[in-house]
């Protein structure tokens, strides 16, 4: 077996970016959206706090008996997970992995052309050499609650409508892609 992944060399301040995934049928689509500072900055301590997490933790490899505890994280090789989830046609007969590990290569998603239906995952992408990269998966709608139907609102001087698309991420990480490793962190 090869050695299991190190992340300890993951550099937080790379350069990152963001992935949304969303069903289409029975397949997954996905797209980059770009980011302001502010936001790259809190995802890179998100990053960092997560590393700084499984640090304090012991990595062992998966089985299908492993028991995932607040101590340890499993890792399991990429190979394992075979083609799932699929992907849409429009990304050429890649994997779900090397999709997130190459973000560059997604469509861009501009504001107008967010999907009606639900976001289904999210995933922050460090790095900026290919191999080198990790990307941190969270399954979670970042719109959840916030759509079409609710009054939402922002507070200065006086309460004003927010029109433009509003997203909430939490600062949770369900899964790590590293080059052929994945690893579960959710505690």
């Amino acid at each position: 077996m090869a050695t299991m992944p190190d992340l300890a060399a993951i550099d937080p301040d790379s350069p990152v970016s963001l992935s949304v995934g969303w069903r289409s049928g029975t397949k997954l689509r996905l797209a980059q959206m770009m980011l302001g500072v502010e936001v790259v900055g809190r995802f890179r301590q998100l990053i960092a706090d997560t590393l700084d997490d499984m640090e304090e933790r012991t990595q062992e490899p998966w089985t299908p008996e492993a028991d995932l505890t607040p101590e340890t994280y499993l890792t399991v090789d990429r190979g394992v997970l075979g083609e799932a989830p699929l992907l849409a046609s429009e990304h050429q007969a890649i994997t779900f992995a090397e999709a997130l590990l190459a973000p560059e290569a997604l469509r861009v998603l501009a504001p107008n052309d967010l999907p009606t239906k639900d976001l289904e995952l999210y995933a922050i992408t460090v790095g900026s050499e290919p191999g080198e990269r990790a990307a941190f998966l969270r399954r979670s709608n970042p719109r959840r609650g916030l759509r079409a139907g609710r009054l939402l609102t922002s507070y200065h001087d006086v309460l004003t409508r927010i029109d433009a698309p509003v997203f909430g991420f939490d600062l949770d990480v369900d899964l790590i892609f590293v080059e052929t490793w994945c690893t579960c962190c959710r505690r």
